[in-house]
């Protein structure tokens, strides 16, 4: 889990030091470190002091990891990046626990591996489901409820004439 932490605190570095395209327009790494807050600054600079810190082995690992990732597509890589930042902004106990689930599943065997991600992508799917069955239900109750005020109106109106 160490690795997977670091290799973001690299993806941040090299996001900083890297030019981009926005808007049609090359953004250097001083206009974007400018544009940064005083908060994210900070997490920068923590993370290049623990980069430092690493061994030259992992530093070597991370790159590679680093390198991987910069050769996705960008599609791929910006979900991943919008992964990250909902996984940082997750109360620490939500965090803490996907953790666990990423340990518990880091030691098993591929193939169990790939089905407990099967199932839990199953699951997900189905509460997504469940969800949207739900909104459809409270959507046609009211719909429901509009129609049968309508009705009373309709009725009381004629009940008057």
């Amino acid at each position: 889990m160490k690795i997977k932490i670091v290799f973001f605190i690299l993806l941040s570095f090299f996001m900083l030091n890297a030019t981009s395209q926005t808007d049609d327009k090359k953004i250097s790494a001083k206009e974007r470190w400018e544009k940064l807050t005083p908060q994210e600054k900070d997490e920068i600079r923590t993370s290049f002091k623990e980069w430092k810190k690493l061994p030259p082995e992992e530093k070597k690992v991370m790159r590679k990891k680093f390198e991987e990732f910069r050769s996705l597509p960008s599609e791929k890589r910006e979900k991943m990046r919008e992964s990250y930042r909902r996984f940082k902004n997750l109360p620490p106990e939500r965090r803490e626990k996907i953790k666990e689930r990423m340990r518990e599943l880091k030691k098993l065997s591929p193939e169990e591996r790939e089905k407990r991600i099967e199932k839990m992508k199953d699951f997900i799917e189905r509460k997504k489901e469940m969800k949207l069955e739900k909104r459809n239900e409270k959507r046609e109750e009211s719909r429901n409820e509009r129609r049968e005020k309508r009705r009373e109106k309709r009725e009381a109106k004629r009940e008057r004439d």
